[in-house]
């Protein structure tokens, strides 16, 4: 289910704001207070800090299956009716309103129909506009021997961006790379692994002095 989804989400502090105005943020959540900014290859970094913002915290990350459960208790307590797993097989609109007929075989009449999924109908499928970046998504969490509380990194790469996001003692890795170094990349131990994150990152992370390059020894 949703609710036991281990994937790690980053949510910006207004989405806080939403979420806590529904009573939906879940408590599990690691706040972003710094985000350190820098290109391979190119000079110069940016530190982007929370302070300077007057707000307690630049974004979160958390586990997605921790949001959706938070959300699922806060409709828990509403009158709003949830209807899942369940597809819409075909809609008839007109000027009354919209019909929807289900995979169940329930049809829901409603004023207003909002789709907040892409993909849903077929047509939209036939008429979508398909485009291939050439890049695949590495996700993993990883461990380092120091951390800087509460910082996220975002290195920009020839490939792609490349992002360690701070979660409970760890980081949620997200590395984007041409599809064929990701094959490569997936294909190595932990510690060949991790040496190629750390030469991915180079001088980008470094201990609080900023001299003692940072050392990562797991990955999951």
């Amino acid at each position: 289910t949703a609710a036991a989804d281990p994937r790690s989400i980053a949510l910006s502090w207004g989405s806080r704001q939403l979420l806590a105005q529904l009573h939906a943020w879940t408590s599990r959540a690691t706040p972003i207070t710094q985000i350190h900014v820098s290109r391979r290859g190119s000079f110069g970094r940016t530190l982007i800090e929370a302070s300077e913002y007057q707000l307690p915290a630049l974004g979160y990350v958390a586990r997605y299956g921790d949001v959706c459960q938070s959300l699922a208790s806060a409709l828990a307590r509403t009158e709003v009716r949830q209807l899942r797993p369940v597809q819409v097989t075909a809609r008839d609109e007109s000027s009354d309103g919209v019909a929807l007929s289900l995979s169940n075989g329930q049809t829901l009449t409603a004023g207003l129909l909002v789709q907040a999924e892409g993909g849903v109908f077929g047509e939209q499928a036939a008429r979508s506009v398909q485009r291939d970046y050439e890049q695949t998504a590495i996700v993993a969490t990883v461990h380092a021997d120091a951390m800087l509380a509460g910082r996220a990194f975002e290195r920009f790469t020839s490939e792609g961006p490349l992002a360690l996001l701070p979660q409970a003692g760890s980081y949620s890795l997200v590395w984007c790379v041409r599809p064929q170094n990701a094959e490569r990349l997936m294909a190595l131990d932990d510690a060949a692994f991790l040496s190629a994150l750390q030469q991915a990152f180079q001088a980008a992370l470094r201990a609080p002095d900023f001299r003692e390059p940072w050392i990562f020894d797991s990955r999951v």
